[in-house]
């Protein structure tokens, strides 16, 4: 998912199906990268940020700089 949300060459309805494809299966919507960052750290769209936030995501995980997503 981290990479899903942080590509920005992904078109924005492929990159939702795709994320609620995953979501469907089951993945971790607070999975967390090598530097701590969960995907909400990394999404750029309010769609997929608000799928992201409907499925679970925790707005205050911080990452390995102590930033969270808020």
């Amino acid at each position: 998912m981290h990479v899903i949300v942080g590509d920005f060459d992904c078109l924005e309805e492929e990159e939702k199906k795709l994320i609620r494809y995953l979501l469907d299966k089951g993945a971790n919507v607070n999975a967390r990268d090598s530097f701590g960052k969960t995907p909400l750290h990394n999404s750029h769209d309010k769609e997929v940020t608000q799928i992201l936030l409907d499925a679970g995501a925790n707005l205050f995980i911080k990452d390995h700089y102590g930033m969270t997503a808020r």
